[in-house]
């Protein structure tokens, strides 16, 4: 399916061009000749499938249909190898047979598993464990008491929390093996899986089909390339607390990543209680209050697995874990149960971010 095509105006240059190559050239750079023939020859295109349980929808410019879809065709085809990778809902996934190995011996595991675990390692560390991907556990207890529409037994949160930490797998990154240490317990990539792709997707665009101008919309989870032809950015809008009331405004998105947080539409209510879907890896309880939090970062992988961070840790570790990731930039709302009243906070950048990337009125 075709976005909006490019305005056509820009034939006139065509005969410019190639009816006066002398004059044109006498008028304007190198650089402009080059971006006014990206206008003339590039197409929009789009098109959206479900992955990862969540639609990705991928915006590109290309030369022509049979270019964007073959584009489509290879970004699809990497989401699908990054989800049988990491998905815990299939049981033969590599995460859920590595996490079920005997422990003590180390096992081969792919350059995606290594690769995406190192950084979630680097991630926990710097969040100071808010990011941890070993709550696979906990995450099942709560996706259960959600479907059932009961809070989970006390029983049940304790066994599952007794099988989560990040110190109980190694990784050897020279020779690419897995080492499982004792005690059992199950990963959840669901933090960080989206952005990666997204990530991932865009380096194989620009390697295997030479196409930059691409962005990457992972249920909300956005990853830019380069902008649309003769655009500032890619224009996106950053969610309020409630979706349904609108956006709090508008920014350009260039080469880097927006990643939001919430649970809007995934929390449990039950006996007056309101629970999200989202864990705090220290209590390993679920959080007990309403909230969207929104990350720009130079990747999709930290600005989706530092939402996930930001989402869950007290106010007063804020500042101090964004802090930790020199270029990205964060804000976060919160509403407690019985407050009438919403509370925010943002990293100290956030506001000349906002200015400088704000599309105007």
């Amino acid at each position: 399916m075709a976005i909006k095509p490019i305005e056509f105006w820009s034939t006139i240059l065509i005969l410019l061009v190639f009816g006066s190559q002398l004059s044109f050239s006498q008028r304007c750079s190198s650089q402009e000749v080059l971006k006014c023939l990206e206008r003339i020859t590039l197409q929009g295109f789009s098109k959206s499938e479900i992955k990862m349980g969540v639609r990705f929808r991928i915006s590109l410019y290309a030369t022509d249909a049979v270019a964007a879809e073959a584009a489509f065709e290879a970004a699809f085809e990497e989401i699908d190898l990054i989800e049988k990778v990491f998905t815990d809902y299939d049981p033969s996934s590599e995460v859920n047979r590595l996490c079920h190995l005997p422990a003590g011996a180390a096992f081969p595991a792919s350059s995606t598993f290594i690769q995406l675990t190192i950084l979630s390692r680097e991630l926990h560390s710097k969040t100071g464990g808010y990011f941890d991907v070993t709550l696979g556990r906990l995450t099942k207890v709560w996706r259960q008491a959600r479907r059932l529409q009961r809070m989970p037994t006390q029983e049940e949160v304790n066994l599952a929390k007794d099988n989560v930490g990040m110190g109980r797998f190694l990784i050897n990154e020279d020779q690419a093996l897995f080492r499982k240490g004792v005690g059992d317990f199950d990963f959840d990539f669901g933090g960080i899986a989206k952005g990666y792709a997204a990530d991932r997707v865009l380096i194989r665009l620009k390697k295997d089909h030479d196409i930059q101008r691409v962005l990457v919309d992972a249920s909300g989870d956005l990853t830019a390339g380069s902008p649309p032809p003769g655009q500032r950015g890619w224009v996106v809008g950053l969610a309020k607390l409630n979706p349904r009331d609108g956006l709090q405004t508008k920014v350009y998105l260039v080469n880097s990543s927006l990643a939001s947080s919430g649970d809007a539409n995934q929390f449990l209510q039950a006996g007056g209680v309101r629970r999200s879907h989202l864990i705090n890896p220290l209590t390993k309880q679920a959080v007990d209050f309403q909230h969207v939090t929104i990350v720009h970062a130079t990747s999709g992988s930290v600005a989706d697995g530092l939402a996930s961070a930001l989402s869950v840790c007290p106010s007063d570790k804020f500042q101090d874990i964004v802090q930790q990731f020199p270029e990205a930039e964060a804000f976060r709302v919160t509403k407690s149960e019985g407050n009438a009243k919403s509370v925010s906070i943002q990293s100290t950048g956030w506001e000349a971010w906002l200015e400088r990337l704000k599309v105007g009125e």
